[in-house]
Parts: C-alpha cells; sequence; structure tokens
C-alpha cells in the first residue's frame, strides 16, 4: 500500500548513500555505521545526525582555524619585537655619528613601516602554509572521491581558467602601473607651467604657452581614458573566460548526471560544484602568497641592511682607561669631512688648557659642531689626533672618555619622563637635593619649579613641551 511503501522509505535512512558507495573506498566503512547506529536508518534521525556532524565539523575547523590565526600573530611578533629590539640597538651605536641628523627619518621609516610589513608578510605566509595547502588536498580528495573521472575532468578546465585569469589580471596590473606613471609625469609637466607666469606674461609668451598647456593636457587626457578601456577590455576577458569555463564544467557534470543517474546522482553534482567553490579561497591565497613573501622579503632586506653597517666609531683592542682631565685638550691637525666629501675641519690645531671656557663660533654651524662630536668620539677624524692630556682618544675606552665629556645639543629632545628623570638620566644615585641644586646652578629652578607638577613634571612627546632655552638649560 502507499502508506508501506511510504514508511519503507521514511525507514532507509543513509541505505541509498551507502548503497552508492558500495564500491568506494570508505564504502565499508559507511555501510558498518548504517548497520551498527540505529539513528541513521530512519530519515529524521539520519538527517538529525548529519546536520549536527556537519556543526561539529564546522566548529573544529573554525577552533583550528582560529588557532592557526592566533599562531601566526604570535610567532611573527616574537621575532619582530627582537628586531625591533636590536635595530635600537643599532641605531644607538650608529646614531652619534650622524652630524647631519640624516638617518632619523630613515631609521624610523624602518622600525615602523618596513618591520610591519616584515610582520605582516610573515603572518599571512605562516597562515597561509598551515591552512591552505591541507584545505586544498583535503577538498580535491573529497572532490576525486565523490566521482574521480568526472572530478578530473573538471579540473582541467578550471586550472586553465584559473591560470589564464590571473595571468590576464597581473598583465593588466604591470601595464597599468607603468601608465600611471607615465601619466604621473606628464602631470607634473602640466603642473610646471604654474610655476612659469611671470616668464610668460613677460615676453608676451601666453599663446605659445596655452598651446603647448593643450597639447600635454589632451596627451594626459586621452592616457586616462586609454587606462580605462584596457581595463574594460581586461574585466570583459576574465568574464568570459570564466563564463566559458563555467559552461564547459557544468557540462561535464550534468552529462553524467542525465546520462547515469544510479553512478552520479544529482546531490553528488551539486556538492561537486559547491567543493570546486570552495577551492576559490585557499587557491586565491596560495596564488598571493610569492607576493607576500616578496614584499616582506625586500622590507627584512633593507632592516637587515642597515642592522649590517659597521658604526664609524669603535673602541680599539686594549684601549686603555681615560684618567680625569687635568692639565689640556689639544686638535693636532685635525681633518674631517662629510660623506658628500665636503670638508668642514682641515688641519686644525687648537689646544685648550683645563679649567678654561671656550667658545668656538663658525659661519658654517657644522664646523663648530664637528669639533664637538669628536670630544666624545661620536665621529672619528679623518686625519690627525684629538688629545686628553697627551693621550690620543682613539686608543681610549668610550666609557672614560664620555665620564669626561658631554655633549648638550640645544635641540635634543627629552625622553619621556619626569623632569628629575631627565636630569638624572635615569641614575638613582642622585638625590632631590642635588637635582635641585644643579637646577639653580643652570638657572633651570625657576622655571623648573613654575611647572604643574615641578620635578615630577613629565617631559616628551606625550607630556609637557620646553622652549629651547629652557630645554638647553
Amino acid at each position: 500500500s502507499v502508506d508501506d511503501a511510504t514508511l519503507s522509505f521514511e525507514q532507509r535512512g543513509i541505505l541509498p548513500a551507502v548503497w552508492w558507495a558500495r564500491d568506494n573506498y570508505w564504502g565499508p566503512a559507511l555501510a558498518l555505521a548504517y548497520r551498527r547506529l540505529a539513528v541513521l536508518q530512519s530519515n529524521g534521525s539520519a538527517l538529525a545526525v548529519l546536520l549536527l556532524a556537519a556543526v561539529l565539523l564546522g566548529l573544529i575547523r573554525s577552533v583550528l582555524r582560529s588557532r592557526s590565526r592566533q599562531a601566526a600573530p604570535r610567532l611573527t611578533m616574537a621575532a619582530v619585537t627582537s628586531l625591533r629590539k636590536t635595530l635600537h640597538r643599532q641605531t644607538l651605536r650608529l646614531g652619534p655619528s650622524d652630524l647631519l641628523d640624516s638617518e632619523h627619518n630613515r631609521v624610523l621609516a624602518l622600525f615602523t613601516t618596513e618591520i610591519d610589513n616584515a610582520r605582516e608578510g610573515g603572518r599571512q605566509w605562516i597562515s597561509t602554509v598551515l591552512r591552505a595547502p591541507l584545505e586544498v588536498a583535503l577538498l580535491l580528495a573529497f572532490a576525486i572521491s565523490l566521482h574521480w573521472l568526472v572530478a578530473l575532468q573538471c579540473l582541467f578546465p578550471l586550472a586553465a581558467c584559473w591560470y589564464l585569469v590571473h595571468r590576464e589580471q597581473k598583465r593588466f596590473q604591470a601595464a597599468r602601473q607603468l601608465a600611471e606613471a607615465r601619466n604621473e609625469a606628464e602631470l607634473r609637466t602640466l603642473a610646471e607651467s604654474f610655476r612659469k607666469t611671470r616668464l610668460v606674461r613677460g615676453h608676451g609668451m601666453e599663446n605659445w604657452e596655452h598651446e603647448q598647456f593643450g597639447k600635454h593636457l589632451d596627451r594626459y587626457t586621452a592616457d586616462v581614458l586609454g587606462i580605462d578601456r584596457k581595463e574594460r577590455l581586461s574585466r570583459w576577458m576574465t568574464r568570459a573566460l570564466t563564463v566559458v569555463a563555467g559552461g564547459i564544467i557544468l557540462f561535464l557534470i550534468s552529462s553524467p548526471v542525465l546520462v547515469r543517474p544510479h553512478d552520479f546522482s544529482f546531490a553528488c553534482a551539486i556538492t561537486l560544484l559547491t567543493v570546486f567553490a570552495c577551492l576559490h579561497w585557499p587557491m586565491q591565497a596560495l596564488w598571493e602568497l610569492p607576493a607576500v613573501r616578496r614584499k616582506a622579503s625586500r622590507a627584512a632586506e633593507r632592516i637587515y641592511r642597515y642592522l649590517d653597517r659597521i658604526p664609524e666609531v669603535g673602541q680599539a683592542v686594549g684601549a686603555k682607561f681615560l684618567q680625569p682631565l687635568s692639565k689640556s685638550i689639544q686638535f693636532e691637525t685635525v681633518s674631517y669631512s662629510l660623506p658628500d666629501k665636503r670638508k668642514l675641519l682641515d688641519g686644525v690645531d687648537l689646544k685648550l688648557a683645563a679649567g678654561e671656557t671656550v667658545a668656538i663660533v663658525s659661519l658654517d654651524p657644522l664646523e663648530a659642531q664637528a669639533m664637538a662630536y669628536l670630544l666624545p668620539r661620536f665621529i672619528e677624524p679623518h686625519s690627525g689626533r684629538v688629545l686628553f692630556d697627551g693621550e690620543d682618544t682613539t686608543w681610549v675606552t668610550l666609557e672614560s672618555l664620555r665620564a669626561e665629556t658631554m655633549f648638550v645639543g640645544e635641540t635634543d629632545p627629552f625622553f619621556t619622563g619626569t623632569v628629575f628623570e631627565n636630569i638624572t638620566c635615569g641614575n638613582t644615585k642622585y638625590s632631590v637635593q642635588e637635582v635641585t641644586e644643579a637646577s639653580k646652578e643652570t638657572h633651570a629652578h625657576n622655571f623648573i619649579a613654575k611647572l604643574p607638577n615641578g620635578y615630577e613634571t613629565v617631559l616628551g612627546e606625550h607630556g609637557e613641551q620646553l622652549d629651547a632655552g629652557q630645554g638647553f638649560r
């Protein structure tokens, strides 16, 4: 009867799937599960079990993906933190020799932008390598297990479409970058016209200049429109390739459904299409991986090139301790030139007796600054010597030399900390009374006392700012 047929249908559970998968490698396991588990022998309970299994698998995948996403930032952040510390140490070694302060922006870019590029590239690389190949392998294995012949037939046009579409996109991006660089040069040429107004008006060249401006503007407009046309053409080509590949795949999947429905069902066809659609995301991540790696490698190369630089000044092997200054400081035929070969000091001979106060004045501030930098050996003379009580500073320890020499610059920044910490340089052996007395000697106590919290006022980028005179004192 109809009721018996309906009941029989309802009680079959996953039996059709067991019969369909009988020749697959996972068919015996499915048949065993059907025989042992009663919940798989009726449609309602089997559907509930399958839905629950799908939810659990989805949760497991989400947890694993979340774990991999958490692991990648931790690994890269540990490397980046170590790299930033190394970069800071290298800056402390190289920075004092930067007489022109020209390296500050470069080091700042390395510390922020380049290290962030390396970190992001490392994070993407680790996350992609841990996840994408496994996802691709599992999806391909599942597709082949559904029907190996149909899956392989569909993979060929799918791979060809993928390759051709991405190759066309890459070709267009390269052409676009080249055209944009040419357009930028043309735009600079147009902008130069606005700087020639006096020359044009003074010589009565308005018509000629306007004609030239119009020619350049027309060329620029044509180039911009040309980029738009190429972009539309590239977009239509990729769409056409996608449609053709999609049509081929639909034909290859629908044919066995119509011809051999007992061997390849409609549900199997829908599942196979879903698998191919899910392949897009891990394949896209793997495709972008070389570009991510190149960007991170370039950033790392710039960072390590800076880290490999040798400081201009280093402590000599066997350097001896310098005794406190008691007689004189002497410059003996000292010469120094900038990296661009501009000579600042040329055979300077000068003797400064201990206990004197000396002002060195020059038309070029860099000349006096170079002489000041030579005393603590921030820079090294290219010829000649600097002597402390007859001792060549090249052969004494940097610690003992800099204990005798202090450079105070008018525009030097503050440490981020209190006034007290800036005066003591973080040295805890100084008392409040000693700091106050030192401030009075340099005529700084009066304005420090007027600050919101006195000696506990925080200075630096996120604190109080002092003017140049106050900072110098």
